[in-house]
């Protein structure tokens, strides 16, 4: 007996090639079995189970027809071929052989999501669903209609969750993205224990089945443990007759869920076994065995029950030397690795506003540990909401900067400057703070221009930037006597090339093909690099050049920040051999997180700049924009207790009279919250249950949950919650005020 079996991937989502082919070996010992698979990258291929390896082309570059022809070469009237992936399946359902073990195309056309017109010869029910083709409209109607139950489903990669129209929105683009809308669907959820169904007939005569109850699943949903048991009689009993009316041939697998009130539904019909099928040979209820020998015209010896509960483990086991493992790829934005063995340790970063928030006093009456003291006043007859700005923090902040900044320069060679974001937050106090301090300002609009030249700044100590640069439309006249400007655009570039006098510097803000971005001159194409090269060649040929790149390390990574700049430097190299024209000048945007600044940027930089400066020798000057970490952590902002509800589960909500209108950006990042005690002290609060709702009658409006409130907290006590500067200061709006 020889046994083609494929879909043999054995990873944490495996395929159930490698329990059919245990299943065959189990009942005949002396079978073949040839694993098949479309990857060299699938652990399966590894095992001595399979007496010989098939591996195929990757699914994206298989022929159809040179794909059958090859089946029905290999199977010839000896041997079978039982498919483990579903799409595989519907490839071999137009193979006419008698030993080809999958359901013919008029079987799979009924069983397909989401009508599974199959199910109505059951005793199932099917959810509501609706096509992703639907309208935003009707789509949004039917989340509605189901309490926002709802799974998308017809991915390759499993199902997702939607609990909101945002979070639906990225999923649908995700998908869309990988494999198209077609075939997407919505399905209501059905709340309940979910079952599986695993049978096989052969030409429409039902084999066997049986059922299966999950008693563990892994984070991606698949089955870990479960138990075994007979399928209901009426549900056999249909079954059976659907076999017949279906024609089926093969394994397969029907998931149901069964409601509280016993009621089952229908969510997914497959062609082929469930990777758990060797729990069910365990139990006693070899299929697979059942398969071949109908389709081989043997007998099958029985198999012996040797439990009816099974679990998983995982195992190590040698590669096949003829099949060596593919290299690790690279970790992407989206992947995640360990930590890193030999990173080199990182000098500590002085008392920032947010590190010097640390315990300096004892416990008191078992309260939160972390005793903290804040220079915020007294006086209980303080207006609040109120933001407090730490300026003396703040001040010293900017003083360390610079004085490793002064380092970077000088282990580097390179002039080195930091720039403060005045759109990050405008505070007059803050940009006044840094202009003290030798730090430059960075614009967005001729209006912030002004704003910092009435902060005190010089022209030449002001960078240009953004796609708005000339709003609101104002005399030009300062901008021939800046420290930078950057252009967004090619027509920018052009225009400004006209403004600026000849060898003057004009900068190009880049982006990178890896970016998605708004913002930026694309270079991701052939066409778009030449034409940039172009306008720097023959629209600007005497203006000095630099580049620019922005983008939130907090957003991106901390490596994938570095990567991008190892990106930019490259296309910098290359602007300035194909154009010709020598870079100058480097400005560096990263949005970085106060806690990130020292260790993971200003202490990498000398190294990178040095490297920098090897590939541009004519490289005399870097700007850095760390954005929000020169002024997230300059303020507090202070609430005040208006209500505490005590819930009978023990949990508390606390209504302050801040809200999300105050602090817009508290989803983004986390905040340190803050209680003080009558006694004047300020305790940190740890986790908890409890939650710190906002004023507003806005479901959203929660500053804080997961929080355990302590019992001194009452009407009337103040909060305080810090990183309350930056974007939450200029992006805070007018709400609930009756204004």
């Amino acid at each position: 007996m020889l046994v083609y079996v494929s879909g043999i991937h054995g990873g944490p989502k495996p395929s159930p090639g490698i329990g059919v082919a245990r299943s065959l070996k189990a009942a005949f010992p002396t079978c073949r079995t040839i694993g098949v698979d479309y990857s060299n990258a699938s652990p399966g291929i590894h095992l001595e189970l399979f007496d010989d390896i098939l591996l195929q082309r990757a699914w994206g570059q298989i022929d159809l027809d040179t794909f059958q022809a090859q089946v029905r070469r290999l199977l010839g009237p000896d041997a079978a071929w039982i498919p483990g992936l579903d799409h595989e399946a519907a490839l071999l359902s137009t193979i006419s052989h008698p030993r080809v073990l999958a359901p013919p195309p008029p079987a799979l056309q009924q069983t397909a999501q989401p009508e599974i017109d199959a199910h109505r010869m059951l005793p199932l029910r099917a959810p509501d669903a609706l096509p992703l083709m639907a309208s935003d409209q009707e789509l949004y109607a039917f989340c509605r209609l189901n309490d926002w139950q709802i799974w998308l489903r017809g991915a390759p990669g499993g199902a997702r969750k939607v609990r909101s129209w945002p979070e639906f929105a990225l999923h649908r683009d995700e998908l869309a993205h990988a494999c198209g809308s077609e075939g997407l669907f919505l399905q209501a959820h059905v709340a309940g224990y979910e079952e599986s169904l695993a049978f096989c007939a052969y030409h429409g005569a039902l084999l066997d089945c049986v059922a299966m109850r999950r008693r563990a699943v892994t984070p991606a949903g698949t089955t870990w443990s479960g138990n075994v048991a007979e399928a209901p009689p009426a549900l056999r009993a249909a079954l059976a007759q659907a076999a017949a009316e279906l024609g089926w041939t093969g394994g397969g697998e029907i998931v149901s869920v069964q409601d509280r009130d016993g009621e089952r539904w229908a969510i997914d019909w497959r062609p082929v076994f469930p990777a758990w099928i060797y729990g069910a040979t365990l139990a006693g209820r070899n299929l697979p065995a059942a398969l071949a020998a109908a389709a081989f015209g043997v007998p099958a010896a029985q198999a012996a029950q040797v439990s009816t509960e099974f679990t998983r483990v995982v195992v190590e086991i040698p590669v096949r030397r003829a099949y060596p493992l593919p290299p690790l790829a690279e970790l992407g934005r989206g992947d995640f690795g360990g930590p890193r063995a030999g990173q080199p340790a990182v000098p500590a970063w002085p008392s920032t506003t947010r590190a010097a928030l640390v315990a300096e006093g004892s416990q008191a009456q078992g309260m939160a540990p972390a005793v903290v003291r804040l220079a915020v006043p007294a006086d209980d007859a303080l207006h609040t909401p109120a933001r407090i700005s730490l300026e003396k923090d703040t001040g010293r902040l900017y003083a360390e900067v610079m004085r490793q900044a002064a380092q970077v320069a000088e282990q580097s060679g390179i002039a080195f400057s930091v720039a403060y974001s005045i759109k990050t937050d405008p505070s007059v106090a803050l940009i006044r703070l840094a202009r003290d301090a030798g730090i430059l300002a960075e614009a967005i609009s001729q209006s912030e221009v002004l704003h910092a030249v009435r902060c005190g700044y010089r022209p030449g100590e002001i960078v240009l930037n953004g796609p708005a640069k000339f709003w609101p439309v104002t005399d030009r006249s300062l901008l021939p006597s800046l420290r930078a400007v950057f252009c967004d655009s090619l027509s920018e570039l052009r225009s400004l090339a006209r403004a600026l006098p000849a060898e003057g510097l004009i900068g190009v803000r880049l982006r990178p093909p890896a970016v998605a971005s708004r913002f930026g001159i694309p270079v991701a194409t052939l066409h778009d690099y030449r034409r940039l090269i172009w306008v720097l060649r023959e629209e600007v040929p005497q203006h000095r050049i630099g580049v620019h790149f922005h983008m939130a390390s907090s957003s991106v990574g901390i490596d994938g920040w570095w990567g991008l700049f190892e990106s930019v430097r490259a296309w910098a190299e290359a602007i300035q051999a194909d154009a010709g024209k020598a870079v100058e000048i480097l400005d560096l945007g990263g949005g970085w997180d106060p806690d990130d600044l020292q260790p993971h940027f200003l202490s990498r930089l000398s190294g990178a700049l040095r490297g920098a400066r090897a590939g541009l020798p004519r490289l005399t000057e870097v700007i850095i924009e760390p954005g929000k970490a020169l002024s997230q952590a300059s303020a507090l902002l202070l609430v005040r207790v208006l209500d505490v509800r005590r819930g009978a589960d023990g949990a508390s909500d606390v209504a302050v009279d801040g809200a999300i209108a105050d602090m817009p950006e508290i989803f983004s990042y986390p905040h340190r919250v803050l209680a003080r005690h009558p006694s004047g002290l300020w305790f940190e609060l740890q986790r908890g249950r409890d939650r710190i709702l906002g004023r507003t009658c806005m479901e959203m409006d929660m500053l804080a949950t997961g929080v355990a409130i302590p019992d001194f907290v009452a009407q009337g006590a103040l909060l305080a919650f810090t990183d309350a500067g930056a974007y939450n200061r200029s992006m805070a709006y007018a709400f609930g005020q009756g204004e």
